[in-house]
Parts: structure tokens; C-alpha cells; sequence
């Protein structure tokens, strides 16, 4: 995320997502709320609770921190709101830079630079509704 354009776009994008506004407010407080003040949110709220120990926030954008063992680096991933989950399934998968692969080459892309709980479901529910792919798939 070296663009600083980029950045101030994804923090006003996370600052619009409650979730990700509440986990800002943990991470800059350094308090990891108690697991019954969170058992009874979201799936998104609960995964990104019981991850609090890899994220971090990085000028002002929520990221966690992924050790990738197998290139042996830790990457930071900007934590996508709701909201933008969509274009960025688009932008990866649809678009000629991304070449319409499969749902690991799809994942594997995003992954390099975004996360989201739920992620490995989105893409494989999104490349499998993909009407190109399957038309490709149903030629063999």
C-alpha cells in the first residue's frame, strides 16, 4: 500500500464500516474487548476479534500481518470493508489483468495485498457465478 491516495481512500471507506471502526478503536485503545462482548456480533466482528493479535493499524488503515512460510515473509493486508469486497473480487478475477483463473489464482491475488473474513468463501462463490468461466468450463 505505498500510494497515499490509496490509503486515504481505504480509511475513508474502513472509517464507513462499523465493524471496522470499532476494531480500530481496539487496536488504537490496545484493549481487546472480553470474548461475551463480541460472542453475540457478526461472523466478520467475531473473526476479526479473535485475530486481533495480527492486526495492527498502519497510518490510519486497519491491516493484519500474515506470515506466508511458503516465501518465509510476513505480509500486511488491508483489511477490506463490506463494502468493497465486491470490486476487489471484480478487479482480480473479471478484469484482463486478472485473466478469469480459478478460485486458488483468484484468492492467492487478493491475498497479496487484501483480506476479509470469509474471504476463501467469497472467491469461490464468486468464480463459480462467474457466466465467462463457466461458458470456458461447459466448451471442453
Amino acid at each position: 500500500m505505498p500510494d497515499k491516495s490509496k490509503d486515504l481512500t481505504l480509511i475513508e471507506l474502513q472509517s464507513n464500516d462499523s465493524d471496522l471502526t470499532l476494531v480500530k478503536r481496539w487496536l488504537t485503545e490496545g484493549q481487546r474487548p472480553q470474548c461475551n462482548e463480541v460472542s453475540s456480533k457478526g461472523y466478520s466482528l467475531r473473526s476479526l476479534w479473535s485475530q486481533f493479535g495480527c492486526l495492527e493499524v498502519l497510518r490510519d488503515v486497519v491491516v493484519r500481518r500474515h506470515d506466508d512460510r511458503e516465501r518465509n515473509i510476513v505480509k500486511l493486508q488491508a483489511v477490506i470493508p463490506m463494502s468493497e469486497r465486491k470490486q476487489v473480487l471484480e478487479y482480480c478475477h473479471d478484469t484482463d489483468y486478472a485473466g478469469h483463473l480459478g478460485t486458488r489464482t483468484t484468492r492467492e491475488k487478493i491475498c497479496q495485498s487484501y483480506y476479509w473474513p470469509g474471504i476463501q468463501s467469497d472467491v469461490r462463490a464468486y468464480v463459480a457465478s462467474c457466466a465467462k468461466c463457466y461458458k470456458r468450463e461447459n466448451a471442453k
